[in-house]
């Protein structure tokens, strides 16, 4: 899929405005599957749900593998004539290991999200290698649209901007909005929709505390 690099302008001077403001900013570029799972993802990341059944899984899997070397080393134990000192730290290990499978599980369970989240997708928009994403940043909102579907977020409910290597995200409650860095035509491009986000997020926290 070719990147079209978007020009950040008026909303105003686009067909189909969501608003006819002259100084909105808008950008329009053409996304994938990939970075609308990995929006899902990010939200994901966020939520207590989300958070509390990774640990869970992850313990879970952890115990349960040193639960059974334990046992298979109770078995053995009288049979390799161990003394206390080496059973000791043997039992240690397994404990040691048993830690590690359940960090190194909470890879395989992103994965495992991410594999369902691209699934639900296909299922709802089919196998399709290009998506129409436009966003723009209004004075009381930040509308979207992508595959023909339109959504609005006040900046009543953002909790925060945040910039990143790859993106800017825009985080409200509830909802999210990634703006990638390839919609961006260039850094100054950028910064404008960066510093603009963030004046209009403060502004309106600001406005919410006064009430």
């Amino acid at each position: 899929m070719p990147d079209v690099p978007a020009v950040v302008h008026s909303a105003g001077s686009l067909p189909n405005s969501p608003q006819h403001a002259p100084d909105a900013l808008r950008v329009e570029y053409d996304s994938n599957l990939d970075e609308l799972v990995d929006t899902q993802i990010r939200l994901a990341h966020r939520t207590p749900n989300f958070r509390r059944s990774r640990a869970r899984h992850s313990w879970t899997t952890g115990a349960s593998a040193a639960v059974g070397c334990l046992a298979v080393l109770s078995m053995t134990a009288d049979d390799l004539d161990l003394s206390l000192g080496v059973f000791g730290l043997l039992v240690g290990l397994v404990v040691l290991a048993g830690t590690s499978v359940g960090l190194l599980y909470r890879p395989y369970y992103d994965w495992i999200v991410r594999r369902h989240c691209r699934r639900m997708a296909v299922d709802q928009i089919g196998n399709v290698s290009s998506i129409r994403v436009e966003i723009a940043i209004l004075a009381d909102r930040v509308w979207t649209r992508q595959h023909g579907i339109e959504m609005s977020f006040p900046w009543s409910s953002a909790t925060g901007v945040e910039d990143t290597e790859d993106a800017i995200t825009i985080w409200f409650s509830p909802g999210i909005v990634v703006l990638r860095n390839r919609a961006f035509s260039d850094a100054t491009a950028r910064q404008a929709f960066l510093a603009r986000a963030r004046a209009l997020a403060f502004a309106s926290s600001l406005h919410s505390a006064s009430r």
